[in-house]
């Protein structure tokens, strides 16, 4: 059986990295901007290729004759312009919008599984330009329900052999409180959204109003 190959982007400390090997696969590069999380890179993966910039990492994998021979790309792009803590500015944001420059590394490096990991706004903000880019590519994807539950189609490298599966199967049950917005922070956000009469997602405002209650108990 062939051995899935990998490239992580925004690779971090090498999460997805350590995961992805421990079930099999075999990383062939990584992109990772910030220099001490490049150390850490360095030290647990010093054969593998590493880059410091998604935004150029095409022409990189161009060098490195990554492209035809990586099977997954996967990565967590910056969160910051779609939390509900922030000010949701969308992936048309700054930091958020390097998922865009993940979608083209994907496609040129001709990747057959995408896979990308944030914060649950992600689904409330700019949901049909990240479905619609996805579609173009990867027919099978995520699809958020409106009771706030993921699921994902894999159809892996055999269309006929697509499944589905709801992302409650595979997560924790518990968390550390620690994970979670804080009673004040939900709060704040339900107060300014009141105040600048905006009105919710029905799936986000009963989370916040849920997770401010979960935190004062």
């Amino acid at each position: 059986m062939k051995q899935l190959t990998f490239v992580s982007l925004f690779a971090g400390v090498g999460g997805f990295d350590l995961g992805f090997e421990q079930a099999g696969m075999k990383c062939v590069g990584q992109v990772e901007i910030d220099k001490h999380c490049q150390k850490v890179l360095q030290k647990h993966w010093p054969d593998v290729p590493l880059h410091d910039d998604v935004t150029t990492a095409i022409g990189w994998a161009n060098e490195k004759g990554l492209v035809g021979n990586v099977d997954i790309v996967c990565g967590g792009f910056p969160c910051q312009d779609v939390s509900v803590a922030g000010r949701r500015a969308g992936i048309a944001g700054a930091r958020s919008g390097l998922f865009w420059d993940a979608i083209r590394f994907a496609r040129e490096v001709e990747a057959h599984t995408l896979i990308l990991e944030n914060v649950p706004g992600l689904l409330s903000s700019n949901q049909a330009a990240i479905s619609e880019s996805l579609s173009l590519k990867w027919p099978a994807q995520g699809i958020a329900t409106s009771s706030g539950e993921f699921w994902i189609r894999s159809s892996s490298e055999f269309p006929n052999a697509a499944v589905e599966s709801s992302l409650l199967e595979v997560l924790e049950k518990t968390s550390n409180p620690r994970y979670f917005l804080s009673s004040k922070a939900c709060e704040g956000i339900l107060r300014r959204a009141n105040r600048r009469g905006k009105v919710l997602p029905k799936a986000l405002h009963d989370a916040l109003v849920y997770q401010s209650q979960q935190s004062q108990e």
